[in-house]
């Protein structure tokens, strides 16, 4: 509600406008997810039919029609939330492209694959941030996050290969922590009734 109530001064309180930016929005912000999700491959034909297939999902219409909140969001958050988990494990085409020493004069080579460097923990405050955000807006996406990662876990255990399942395990773990924390009080309402924060306040 609070985030809610600040986007609402941005519009000077026409919330019904908001309503309709917040639901029209959130189509184009998974649009764009789904654009970038596969842009360390450095292939734009490899990008394009993810875009392709990702916007021919009907399910954020579905949501629309239904008045679905929730799976809207969960829509648009999707391919953020598997972009974050493939960084964090650092497997090709995800790898993080190492810096390479060249000689005076000469041009460094253009990496064919790969994203910047960047350590576990600005892996784990990425995702956590990011889903501590989706949450405001839908619960729902810790479950999805996690069924995200037992999938990629999965699919990596069917192609004979288990590299790289502690670093997104790991990841988003910490990340759910992280979001958790960023949640208080309203995460200790998912706790034992004796450490609510009613009872914490008692």
């Amino acid at each position: 509600f609070g985030l809610i109530g600040a986007l609402g001064y941005l519009f000077l309180g026409a919330m019904g406008i908001l309503r309709k930016v917040l639901i029209l929005g959130l189509i184009p912000v998974g649009a764009i997810g789904a654009w970038r999700l596969l842009a360390p491959t450095r292939s734009r034909r490899t990008r394009l039919v993810t875009l392709v297939v990702y916007v021919a999902v009907p399910v954020a219409y579905n949501a629309v029609a239904l008045g679905r909140w929730s799976g809207l969001v969960l829509y648009a958050a999707a391919p953020w939330f598997l972009a974050r988990l493939a960084r964090a494990s650092a497997l090709a085409p995800f790898a993080p492209v190492e810096p390479v020493v060249v000689a005076a004069g000469e041009e460094p080579p253009v990496p064919t694959e790969g994203v910047p460097p960047r350590t576990r923990r600005q892996h784990v405050l990425a995702l956590g941030v990011l889903l501590a955000l989706v949450t405001c807006l839908a619960p729902l996406a810790v479950p999805v996050l996690w069924l995200m990662a037992i999938g990629l876990v999965l699919g990596g255990l069917l192609g004979g290969s288990l590299r790289g399942a502690s670093r997104i395990l790991s990841t988003t773990f910490v990340a759910t922590i992280v979001a958790a924390v960023l949640q208080i009080p309203w995460a200790l309402d998912f706790l034992p009734p004796r450490f609510q924060w009613s009872a914490l306040g008692a």
